[in-house]
């Protein structure tokens, strides 16, 4: 209640923009990253920011590695109260535009292959110059290996062996 109260009164925005011209006032906008690490611990107070948010000129960007428990997926599809957008890596051509802008000469092709265009990846290579880099293997197996189920680790531990794909028919 003191957080909608203070979001929509009158005195706070007034003075909060009062050199701006005319108008309504900007939303408030708060960005919330990882979400997935605390999501769990505070599954009612971004619950209640996403209810106080319909109210006042709140608005809210969570990114997480999954899709946040949070909220009704009926606020995505009927609602139309929450919005989700799924990211992907950046493209070939960006890698190519950042490896040049970096000056590093490198098949982009092959850094694509590598790191799949994720940032992070990038960031490490752009570090430590190498597309694989023990900082990003140690990354996948802490925030996805790890976390998969035993018969899927099992699963990922045999098709590992392999020096080729599988057809269908092998992995049935």
């Amino acid at each position: 209640r003191r957080l909608l109260a203070y979001l929509t009164d009158a005195g706070t925005i007034r003075e909060r923009f009062k050199d701006e011209p005319g108008g309504p006032p900007p939303y408030w906008l708060i960005v919330l990253d990882d979400v997935h690490h605390v999501e769990e611990n505070s599954a009612k107070l971004l619950g209640a920011m996403l209810q106080i948010s319909q109210n006042s000129p709140l608005r809210i960007i969570m990114i997480s590695r999954n899709r946040p428990s949070v909220y009704d997926r009926r606020d995505v599809h009927t609602r139309d109260l929450v919005s989700e957008m799924a990211l992907k890596g950046l493209s070939k051509n960006e890698i190519e535009n950042w490896l040049n802008e970096l000056e590093i000469s490198e098949d982009v092709e092959a850094v694509y292959q590598k790191t799949g265009g994720h940032p992070l990846a990038l960031e490490l290579f752009e570090l430590y110059g190498q597309s694989v880099h023990v900082d990003w293997l140690q990354f996948i197996d802490d925030e996805i290996l790890f976390k998969l189920p035993e018969n899927e680790k099992r699963l990922l531990t045999t098709l590992a062996n392999y020096e080729k794909p599988l057809s269908w028919e092998e992995l049935a």
